[in-house]
């Protein structure tokens, strides 16, 4: 079986992770700067959690797992470190449910990928559960490659790629300027909005001339 790499939106969708330690945690840190609505279930808090709770960035279900808590989940993560709780979890899911179990990914829907965010610009590597560090290890390598500068950077190929729809009618041309736009010379461009502008009238031009 292979997983399937998607990006989803969960602005507002109800997300349950079922315990409330390290892996718990760890777990919500990633999620909770999405807009998710998250619950957590369980007796105790690690520190971070109640923190988390305290600011209600996260609400809390002082209790141990119930079958009840899963009803209106849209992401399920069972972590807890009793294996036979997390199996119920698994059990109790409804089948339009997504749910990962964190000490038995063979079981899972999904897996929750390291991540390297610049901006709008997201690099995620994934061992589909197999060695969460190893995926670590190499999003930290390519945290040299793509520096903050890509922040920026991608911002600029969002609007610039919006007034080159806008203004250019041949999608061949089209395709030729978004090209140019990647070259590695114009990531590091001192002036590249003005250098864009100066390139843009000249396609213009060139239109208009046609």
């Amino acid at each position: 079986m292979s997983f399937m790499p998607i990006s989803l939106n969960l602005k507002d969708k109800p997300v349950v992770i079922i315990g409330g330690g390290n892996i718990a945690e760890r777990k919500v840190i990633k999620i909770v700067s999405h807009g998710a609505k998250l619950t957590v279930v369980s007796p105790q808090l690690s520190e971070k959690l109640a923190e988390l709770v305290e600011n209600q960035s996260v609400q809390w279900i002082q209790s141990v797992y119930k079958k009840v808590y899963l009803d209106q989940a849209f992401l399920i993560i069972a972590a807890t470190n009793d294996p036979e709780v997390n199996l119920s979890v698994y059990q109790d899911r409804k089948p339009n449910q997504l749910i990962t179990i964190v000490d038995q990914p063979e079981l899972s829907d999904f897996h929750m990928v390291s991540t390297l965010q610049r901006g709008k610009l997201t690099i995620s590597v994934s061992t589909e559960g197999a060695s969460p560090m190893l995926a670590k290890k190499i999003v930290n390598q390519l945290s040299e490659e793509y520096g903050q500068e890509y922040e920026d950077y991608v911002e600029f190929l969002r609007e610039s790629r919006r007034q080159i729809i806008e203004n250019i009618r041949d999608k061949k041309v089209c395709r030729q300027f978004l090209t140019e736009l990647i070259a590695d010379d114009v990531i590091y461009h001192s002036e590249r909005e003005i250098w864009f502008k100066n390139r843009m009238q000249q396609y213009i031009d060139m239109q208009h001339e046609q």
